[in-house]
């Protein structure tokens, strides 16, 4: 077996679920990788 995926679903949490909508009225961004931190600053991105 090279791999395997398990999912678990609430049914009565799916109404609720808003996957492209900001729930604060604010982007999400995350940085990653060698230069993460300056690119963080760059942006002027602050800590969640």
């Amino acid at each position: 077996m090279d791999f395997a995926r398990l999912v678990c679903v609430d049914h009565a949490s799916l109404d609720q679920w808003q996957h492209d909508d900001s729930l604060d009225g604010l982007a999400d961004v995350m940085f990653w990788g060698r230069d993460e931190a300056k690119l963080a600053k760059a942006m002027r991105a602050a800590d969640a």
